[in-house]
């Protein structure tokens, strides 16, 4: 047996551990760092409760408040033009997935030049490391402050890049579960979604080991536990911290085993269709589960077990495939994930969308490569329900 796991940052997780974000940029002798949020996070006063912190040990702010939803490459290149010209010695990442992307994407360009799409066309094409970079997620669900790559889009193109190498990785995630008190449910729903896809997408994954499939089923045990609890009661501060552990595991078992067809599909229906990517993976994951049934039906199996389904030991794949995904799929629908009809997307463009799956990268970790007539067919069901 011979695997790798890899953890690219250091983990913080606690109560108010966000409130010592000063001195944690102190201890590593940082002066000068860029602040980067959007606005609705802004809008909270979680960027100026921790920037609180980083200025009262004297430490120089840059704030760059100008993320938006699957940052485009221009916006990463505007943003890390601006941290080279003022020197800055670290970044500070405050938010959401887009948010932690845009962090770890700019951070990467202080010690690399050019502009980040120079870097997407292969693993690990960073060589220098950045400024010292800590990232205080607000949302739990992309688990982009413990992986070591980041997704952003090129509009033009229609399509989402990912970048991926060490040197993209946080020195310091800061995993406060008080941040999440305050999250709306549909964007808990969301992206509680995008967890549990991290999770059950790296389980099935062709490059899973002992390691991260133990992670997965027991990020996938955390997140059906605790996922309803933080949409229906989100004050509770016991469901949110157990969402953001779910999160965290989902995310490291992510970070080694990597994702299938799920992201596969989402990927371009975020691209096409501008839908939020937990929502996306929402309505793909259960597409996922039912074309792999084949390849890893003891796993498909593992998980509709996890989710409270009595199989018989003697039974099809095709009705095993179907069964857990229509528990997954009614699992997304009680938490309020809504279909494509209900999110006002334009049909017309479904087999565009599925064809672009071909072009998605890594596809050497799908159990089975997806027929676009067969991601064309569940689009249209999911449209039509």
């Amino acid at each position: 047996m011979e695997f790798i796991f890899n953890v690219p940052s250091k983990v913080m997780f606690g109560e108010h551990y966000s409130d010592n974000t000063g001195q944690y940029f102190k201890n590593a002798d940082v002066d000068k760092i860029m602040c980067i949020y959007d606005q609705g996070v802004k809008s909270t006063g979680i960027v100026d409760r921790v920037l609180e912190s980083v200025r009262g040990e004297g430490i120089e702010v840059l704030e760059f408040g100008k993320v938006v939803s699957d940052p485009p490459a221009g916006l990463i290149d505007q943003a890390a033009a601006i941290a080279r010209k003022e020197k800055v010695q670290g970044i500070l990442g405050i938010g959401g997935g887009s948010t932690m992307d845009t962090a770890k994407c700019v951070n990467a360009l202080l010690g690399n030049e050019g502009k980040i799409l120079d870097y997407a066309h292969d693993y690990d094409t960073m060589k220098c490391t950045g400024g010292y970079l800590i990232l205080v997620p607000t949302t739990f669900g992309t688990s982009s402050e413990v992986t070591d790559g980041g997704v952003l889009s090129v509009p033009d193109e229609k399509r989402k890049v990912s970048i991926w190498g060490k040197n993209l990785g946080a020195d310091l995630a800061v995993i406060d579960p008080v941040l999440a008190l305050g999250i709306p449910k549909g964007i808990t729903a969301a992206t509680g979604m995008d967890s549990l896809a991290h999770a059950v997408e790296s389980y099935m994954s062709m490059i899973a080991t002992p390691i991260t499939e133990a992670i997965s089923l027991q990020a996938i045990r955390t997140i059906i536990e605790y996922l309803p609890k933080a949409v229906e009661a989100g004050s509770c501060l016991e469901n949110r911290t157990g969402m953001c552990l779910g999160c965290l595991t989902a995310g490291l078992a992510f970070n080694n085993a990597f994702q299938n067809q799920g992201h596969g599909l989402a990927h371009p229906m975020g691209a096409y269709w501008h839908l939020p990517h937990g929502v996306a993976c929402a309505i793909a994951l259960p597409f996922s589960i039912k074309d792999n049934v084949h390849a890893v039906p003891e796993k498909v199996r593992a998980l509709g077990e996890i989710m409270g389904l009595k199989l018989p030991e003697e039974m099809d794949n095709d009705e095993l495939g179907t069964l857990v995904a229509e528990r997954v799929e009614a699992f997304a629908d009680g938490i309020g994930i809504p279909n494509l009809k209900e999110l006002g997307v334009e049909p017309s463009l479904i087999e565009t969308v599925a064809e672009a799956v071909k072009s998605e990268p890594d596809q050497y970790t799908y159990p089975h490569i997806p027929k676009t007539e067969d991601m064309v067919e569940f689009l249209h069901k999911n449209y039509d329900k």
